[in-house]
Order: structure tokens, then C-alpha cells, then sequence
């Protein structure tokens, strides 16, 4: 039962970080064609991104443990998904700064 709950919810958080990726560039191309860098959906997007990949990471994760061990199930926590999560963190903030950058040089004449 509990091989076969984490690797449900990898696929599912698998499927959902492919998708909001797949939106956040089709969002880059739309703003570009606008002339806008830096699309405002995006910012969202980015640490719902965060969000998500911590946990697919730390369901990859588990699925290893689960399909090796044959007794209880015990959890398994690594340092990956924080320094994933942490580096998507820190790029999302980034490109903050850059939106609201972009819209105060939108404003200047």
C-alpha cells in the first residue's frame, strides 16, 4: 500500500511541476511577444513550482526506500529537496525583483 501511495503521488507531483513548467515558458513567450520580460503570472507560478518540487523530491525519494525495504514503511528525508526548493526559492525571488524593476523603468520617461 505504501509503494503504491508514493508512487502515485510522484507521478501526480511529476505531472503538476511538467505542467506549471510547461505554462511558465508559454507565459515567457506570450510576454516576450508583448514586450514584456518578465510576466507577473510567472512570480506565482515560481513558488508554487517551489512548492511542488519539494514534494515530488521527497516522494523520489521515498519510492526508492519503499520498493528496497520490506518492513515497516519509514519516511526518508534527504537534504535534496530542501536545495532544490531553496535554489527555486531564491530564483523566484530574483524574478520578482526583476518584474518590479521591469514596471519601474516602464514608468520612468
Amino acid at each position: 500500500m505504501f509503494v503504491s501511495a508514493v508512487f502515485l503521488l510522484y507521478i501526480i507531483l511529476t505531472l503538476a511541476v511538467i505542467g506549471i513548467c510547461a505554462v511558465f515558458f508559454i507565459n515567457l513567450i506570450k510576454g516576450i511577444r508583448h514586450e514584456e520580460l518578465f510576466p507577473k503570472k510567472n512570480i506565482r507560478l515560481i513558488f508554487i513550482a517551489a512548492i511542488l518540487l519539494f514534494l515530488q523530491t521527497v516522494a523520489s525519494d521515498n519510492l526508492n526506500q519503499a520498493f528496497i525495504s520490506e518492513g515497516p514503511a519509514a519516511i526518508a528525508l534527504t537534504s535534496n529537496p530542501f536545495v532544490q526548493s531553496l535554489i527555486l526559492l531564491v530564483f523566484g525571488i530574483l524574478y520578482k525583483m526583476g518584474y518590479q524593476v521591469a514596471a519601474e523603468n516602464d514608468l520612468t520617461v
